[in-house]
């Protein structure tokens, strides 16, 4: 195994464990998500996709599965946002660039 690999496989395991705090935290207070960003984690989610493609071409297996999961999760998370936001109809502006309601 050479350095690049040591040193992706450590980078996937952290981004991997770290993402799961905040789902924790977002399934619990699934009501009230106001403060969370849909942008931002729509942006977490192409990287971690971006990274699922890389693990393929590398043949690093760690990077394709650790990676699909955290997708996976972000994908949780944009959910309860948006449910979220739904459920207080619209009364949040932050993230109404993001809003899937047909115009109108």
């Amino acid at each position: 195994m050479d350095m690049v690999t040591i040193i992706l496989d450590v980078g996937n395991c952290l981004f991997f464990f770290g993402g799961f705090p905040q789902l924790i935290k977002t399934i619990k207070n699934r009501k009230t998500l106001k403060d969370l960003s849909v942008l931002t984690f729509f942006l977490y989610m192409v990287a971690t996709i971006l990274f699922v493609v890389i693990g393929a071409m590398l043949g690093s297996w760690m990077t394709l599965i650790f990676n699909s999961v955290n997708a996976c999760y972000f994908c949780t998370i944009i959910y309860w946002v948006k449910k979220a936001e739904r459920r207080t109809k619209g009364t949040s502006t932050d993230n109404s660039y993001f809003d899937v309601d047909p115009p109108a």
